[in-house]
């Protein structure tokens, strides 16, 4: 009876001991096979992994030298729209004078090199312009626009007079800039920007009125149009922008064809654009765009 006994605790000593190495065995198991079935599950695209591929490690973040994320920062803080957009023309209108000049002598190859390395300097200096309207000069209006009518609300009328005289000098100079850029005036930019402009006049009035809240009820509206009015400026820009590229484009495509002729009529429209565009961006933020930059023009007739 007592060897029946021992018996029987020997044999449960030895499937608890068996239990335990099974349990303490699943981690390293696991952890052999993971990487193998989240290589497989995350990239299905990519052919199955055996066993005795090398595992994938985890990226770990502490291995990132420290000083990287500060130079990432330090590069975007530097980044100005407004010298980006000028550089990018610059850079751009040497090379599309240059692909002109190599037209007109025949050299079709070195051409199509040079309208190849122009077109990022376009797409460079156009988005860098809606990084400038965007921000600051299309914000700048709005933020003095929201001045004004804090301070009617604190009761400094001096200042909020001062407010509206620089945010309607803001629209002349957007007004202007538009003009430069030959810009469409579409049904929602009228009417939108003279309306915004009448309820900037009627807040004006009200304040020398004494009216405070009617000068308040005014900017209000004045403000939904002035939004209106930035949203349809920016629609219209976009689409003037992307009329462009598509002159570059045909050519490109013109040159490919043999057909000169056509190529540099189409070189001269984008040149004669990206100029208007980049003279009306700098006028609409209150910069002297002749003094900044200096321009070359294309005569397509020309042999």
């Amino acid at each position: 009876m007592i060897n029946h006994s021992n018996n029987v605790r020997l044999k449960s000593n030895c499937m608890i001991v068996v239990i335990t190495y099974i349990i303490s065995s699943i981690p390293m198991i696991y952890s052999q096979n993971a990487g193998i079935f989240f290589t497989s599950y995350a990239y299905a695209v990519s052919p199955p992994t055996n066993a005795t591929a090398p595992l994938v490690e985890p990226m770990n973040i502490t291995k990132i030298p420290k000083n990287q994320t500060g130079n990432q920062t330090a590069t975007a803080q530097n980044y100005n729209s407004t010298d980006t957009m000028i550089s990018s023309f610059r850079s751009g209108n040497t090379l599309l004078m240059q692909a002109v000049n190599d037209i007109k002598t025949g050299n079709i190859h070195k051409a199509l090199t040079e309208l190849n390395n122009a077109r990022l300097q376009i797409e460079q200096q156009q988005l860098a312009a809606l990084g400038v309207m965007s921000n600051p000069v299309l914000q700048l209006a709005r933020e003095h626009l929201l001045t004004a009518k804090h301070y009617i609300e604190t009761g400094n009328i001096d200042g909020a007079v001062s407010e509206l005289f620089i945010l309607r000098q803001l629209k002349i100079l957007h007004q202007q800039g538009m003009m430069t850029m030959r810009l469409p005036m579409t049904r929602d930019m009228n009417s939108t920007f003279y309306s915004a402009e009448t309820h900037l006049l009627a807040a004006g009035e009200a304040l020398n009125a004494y009216d405070p809240q009617k000068a308040i009820s005014e900017l209000n509206i004045a403000s939904e149009q002035l939004y209106s009015h930035q949203l349809a400026m920016l629609d219209v820009i976009s689409s003037l922008f992307s009329n462009t590229r598509l002159h570059f484009q045909q050519s490109i495509n013109d040159l490919k064809a043999n057909d000169t002729k056509e190529a540099l009529s189409e070189l001269n429209k984008v040149i004669n654009s990206l100029d208007e565009q980049v003279q009306g961006v700098l006028m609409i933020k209150g910069l002297p765009s002749t003094a900044v930059i200096t321009t070359n023009r294309v005569n397509a007739t020309t042999s």
